[in-house]
């Protein structure tokens, strides 16, 4: 519950040509809204820490708003490909089931994102590819309930419409817990010279599900 020291103004959002605040960008977000980010290699959920953790701040303000005192946890999941995992603990997701690792094969990986309810999914982004075409009922079921559940996607990691900043330093400090690991210390460099404004920013953009779905399963073969 580290994260739960952040508050609304330690973020700068802005949506297009519009500054946003926080809390009305967030306006319709939900303490029960289940977010999933993808990683397909390792370090790479640092390239979504800003709006990763935007969303952790959201969470919290809804539990503060219901209650002075409070225990949880949000139900957010980190779908990764890398070995070993990064360490997204440090970004409040937890507990360790909730770090889940993918399959290589595109209908596991997405019933794998289904079995978690996810509403709001964040997917590293790719060239558009197109979803895979269903082949038995089990497919046709799982494609049903992304449809039915998934109600924002973003492709972070690249330029995009949305850019989010961050000014709390704490950040900065779980992101070198998360890169500790790397033995070359390429990864804590990046991290370091991405703050070194004082401020990170990142951007991403939203997608529609066909465009997530294609990204998730674009470069995965069917076994």
């Amino acid at each position: 519950m580290h994260t739960s020291d952040f508050r609304s103004t330690d973020f700068s959002i802005e949506d297009g040509d519009h500054t946003v605040l926080h809390a009305d960008y967030f306006v319709s977000f939900s303490i029960t809204d289940r977010v999933g980010i993808v990683i397909d290699h390792r370090f790479q959920s640092l390239d979504a820490a800003t709006i990763l953790i935007a969303h952790v701040t959201a969470f919290y303000d809804r539990c503060r708003s219901t209650a002075d005192e409070f225990f949880a946890y949000p139900d957010f999941f980190a779908f990764q490909r890398c070995d070993p995992l990064d360490r997204c603990d440090w970004f409040d997701i937890w507990p360790e089931e909730k770090n889940v690792v993918l399959s290589n094969d595109p209908w596991e990986t997405l019933s794998t994102i289904v079995s978690r309810g996810v509403n709001i999914l964040l997917v590293p982004d790719a060239e558009r590819a197109e979803p895979p075409d269903p082949e038995e009922n089990r497919h046709r079921a799982t494609l049903a309930s992304l449809k039915r559940n998934l109600r924002t996607c973003y492709a972070y990691g690249a330029d995009g419409d949305l850019s989010v900043s961050c000014t709390n330093e704490s950040l900065k400090k779980w992101g070198f817990r998360v890169v500790e690991t790397d033995p070359e210390g390429e990864a804590a460099k990046k991290w370091e010279a991405a703050w070194e404004s004082g401020t990170l920013t990142q951007a991403c953009r939203r997608i529609d599900r066909a465009e997530a779905i294609g990204a998730i399963t674009g470069r995965l073969v069917v076994a």
